[in-house]
């Protein structure tokens, strides 16, 4: 099996670091990370994630902007994104998923973290 490759996106520094690594100690993913929101489509663009784990609420582009952006590129059209949002119960998060868009209410478990990219890498 091989590693999913996952880009976070997220300006809180401390918080890239924590998922980054509990995501490469469980030996399944290959993690790229972005703490500028201007800097994400670039990044997807030369790393080619599978999954996308974004932010919603960032300085200069907001979540949405930056998965807008991110959808226009004909390569990278079809990757999923998982937001993830202060501003949400987890009860409203698990309500608004769509094929390409998915909500996790922070503070996310990295159990529900990779469960979701698991989930969407199939």
């Amino acid at each position: 099996m091989s590693k999913k490759r996952v880009l976070i996106v997220d300006d809180d520094e401390s918080l890239l670091m924590t998922l980054k690594d509990a995501l490469i100690l469980t030996g399944d993913y290959i993690v790229e990370t972005v703490s500028d929101s201007t800097k994400a489509v670039h990044a997807a663009r030369t790393f080619r994630p599978d999954v996308i784990v974004l932010d919603v609420m960032m300085p200069d582009m907001d979540g949405g902007q930056v998965a807008a952006a991110v959808w226009e590129e004909e390569d990278l059209k079809k990757v999923p994104i998982i937001f993830q949002t202060a501003v949400m119960s987890k009860k409203e998060a698990a309500a608004r998923h769509s094929s390409r868009e998915h909500y996790l209410a922070k503070p996310v478990p990295i159990e529900e973290l990779t469960r979701k990219i698991d989930e969407l890498c199939r």
